[in-house]
């Protein structure tokens, strides 16, 4: 059976939710030859990629300023390897296939959009990138992967040509899973992953916990992620200022991931804006964890019955359900719910599954 030689192309291959699809997408499958460049370093999956004998390039762009001498070792990377797709992740990864079409006609391009839209909080430089994106849509992809159909409906409002494939995120079951639960302590406790962002909405979350600790509800909130630590004097004062500091604890960026969330109760994302498919949400679903999240992307759609959606930036609606969900852990109800949300991940988001729908496409384009 022939293997397609596939380049897939990255802004960079750091700690993010599309750079861990990648990496789970590349290394199980197997039916193909997959070659990776990172627009700027290898980050935290370069030396991954490299352990599972997968090509990895970093070019060292900065500033999204690609100077020809960078165009020019794409081009070389890519007459090297002579590839029958080239796929790419994000904004800044599908401009590049721009002039990358003018030296490889007959070459199959896939662009990948990871969330719902351009967010009013980029930057110019971000903006005019997805405009021109909009612009070249009709002209560059054979196909656009989404991994919500949010952020389908979001880019087709913007201007984005209609040639849009929907395949969801998938989880690595075996890595996240329901066994050897850790959770001790006797009081709820809460787990946010996110990195420290306006659109991930810290701010509402903490007014709504500062609502239950003033109703005498004992609880303890742990916080993960980018700049969620001691040293974010905004997000250390908002917590003083609310009289949370004994509640709520900022732990940083963490390795093994997956054994924390075995820590939590409930998951609660309480983004704004600017989700499209929360990884975060399958990956302490696959642990047994029930999750509260905002309507925000395809949230609701992730959790279906085995969780709670709230309307975004509604820190009294938040309260309100976090109140109502403390009431029924360890719970008869409380404890279907977590099989459910393993079960439900089993069979809807799976690593396998998202595999398998990019080889069909792979196959037929």
């Amino acid at each position: 059976m022939y293997k397609k030689k596939i380049v897939h192309i990255i802004v960079g291959l750091g700690d993010g939710g599309a750079e861990r699809t990648l990496y789970n997408l590349v290394t199980k499958d197997k039916l193909n030859k997959h070659f990776v460049i990172s627009l700027t370093d290898h980050g935290k999956y370069g030396k991954n990629f490299l352990q599972k004998k997968i090509s990895v390039y970093s070019l060292g762009f900065k500033k999204w300023q690609p100077s020809l001498i960078k165009i020019n070792k794409i081009l070389k990377i890519i007459k090297k390897h002579n590839p029958d797709i080239i796929q790419t992740w994000m904004y800044h990864a599908d401009f590049i296939t721009i002039f990358l079409k003018i030296f490889f006609p007959k070459i199959k391009f896939i662009w990948g959009v990871r969330n719902t839209v351009f967010s009013i909080n980029d930057s110019f430089s971000r903006w005019l990138v997805f405009k021109l994106c909009c612009l070249f849509s009709h002209l560059i992809p054979n196909l656009i992967i989404s991994n919500s159909q949010t952020g389908i409906d979001g880019h087709k409002k913007a201007g984005y040509k209609n040639k849009f494939k929907l395949i969801y995120n998938g989880v690595n079951l075996k890595k996240f899973n329901s066994k050897k639960i850790n959770k001790k302590t006797l009081s709820p406790v809460i787990g946010v992953v996110a990195r420290y962002d306006k659109q991930k909405g810290y701010s509402v979350l903490l007014k709504s916990l500062e609502i239950l600790k003033n109703k005498k509800n004992s609880f303890y909130c742990f916080c993960i992620g980018k700049n969620v630590n001691s040293s974010n004097k905004k997000l250390m004062e908002e917590i003083k200022a609310l009289n949370l500091y004994k509640n709520v604890f900022l732990l940083g960026q963490k390795k093994n991931i997956e054994n924390i969330y075995k820590d939590f109760d409930l998951l609660v994302l309480p983004s704004i804006n600017g989700e499209g498919f929360p990884n975060v949400i399958i990956e302490a679903m696959a642990c047994g964890i029930p999750c509260l999240v905002t309507d925000v992307g395809d949230s609701k759609i992730i959790v279906g019955k085995t969780g709670w959606v709230v309307p975004p930036n509604n820190y009294k609606k938040l309260s309100q359900n976090l109140e109502s969900i403390f009431k029924k852990i360890n719970s008869p109800e409380w404890r279907s719910k977590k099989k459910n949300c393993r079960a439900r991940v089993v069979k809807k988001f799976s690593v396998e599954t998202m595999v398998n729908n990019f080889q069909k496409i792979w196959n037929f384009i």
